[in-house]
């Protein structure tokens, strides 16, 4: 608990004894257990205001959904890198490309 040992407590309880006497101990006591749940309940409500000032759940849903495009792009590029691979035996293929060209011919339609 913060880094204290038992020892430390067991030093720190008998202080507050000797200092605040066994009748004003359990009344400071709780005014610090009341304390330390109010600066809890603030810290809480400054950071649900913080995040819902900057939008903090759009930006995660948005930046999950950037994460699945890149994985996505990832296994694409996968994908291309093993086409590479293929690349200099499809050029050594005895198969030779057929070359097809279209032309475009005149359309003798009259304006009427």
């Amino acid at each position: 608990m913060f880094g204290i040992g038992f020892a430390e407590l067991l030093v720190i309880v008998i202080a507050a004894i000797l200092f605040l006497g066994p009748d004003k101990l359990p009344q400071t006591l709780v005014q610090i257990a009341k304390f330390f749940n109010e600066t809890k309940r603030a810290l809480t409500s400054a950071k649900n205001s913080i995040e819902e000032e900057l939008h903090l759940d759009e930006m995660r849903r948005e930046i999950s959904s950037l994460r699945d495009e890149v994985k996505n792009s990832r296994a694409d590029l996968t994908t291309l890198d093993d086409l590479t691979r293929v690349e200099p035996e499809l050029k050594s293929s005895p198969i030779e490309p057929k070359v097809v060209k279209f032309s475009k011919e005149k359309s003798s339609k009259e304006d009427v």
